[in-house]
């Protein structure tokens, strides 16, 4: 049992019961955003339990936040996987996706954004964007906090993404 691997863990995770609302929409999407928000047809989605770096010019990374030294290194290294987060939900979400509300999560956020995760045919979008670095847990409410932190440390160790800055 001590050499359990981690999609075994997810798996475990999955079986053990999340509390997911699995009344899902289907939606189209229209645009991205940056890697942790996208349009939908007329409203925006914030992908739920995570944080990407942001992309926008008038808004600065707190390296801090992702546990970080907070230096002009650290912070062009943020800014360099927040444009290759966004790059990443482009190339996944390319024709539709599926959003799976979490019961214990609001269904809107403070900006009025829905929260969600995000899902195509095939992948779990938010969970990949963590398991791949470029996105952090954001502390939150929401029932896969256990899965998303140990995919986190995961990330960390092998200095994925945004671990390697």
């Amino acid at each position: 049992m001590k050499y359990l691997t981690p999609a075994v863990l997810t798996l475990l995770v999955l079986v053990s019961g999340h509390t997911l609302d699995y009344n899902h929409e289907v939606e189209n999407l229209e645009r991205v955003i940056d890697g942790d928000t996208v349009e939908i047809e007329n409203d925006t989605v914030r992908f739920l339990g995570m944080d990407t770096p942001e992309t926008f010019e008038f808004t600065e990374n707190n390296p801090e936040e992702f546990g970080l030294e907070d230096s002009n290194s650290s912070v062009e290294c943020l800014e360099q996987y927040g444009d290759e987060a966004t790059e990443f939900v482009e190339n996944y979400t390319k024709d539709s996706i599926t959003l799976l509300y979490d019961r214990e999560s609001d269904r809107r956020g403070f900006y009025d954004r829905k929260l969600a995760y995000i899902h195509t045919e095939n992948t779990d979008i938010t969970r990949k964007l963590i398991v791949d670095g470029y996105a952090r847990v954001y502390p939150s409410e929401f029932s896969r906090t256990n899965e998303f932190y140990m995919w986190q440390r995961q990330a960390s160790i092998e200095e994925k993404g945004v671990w390697s800055c």
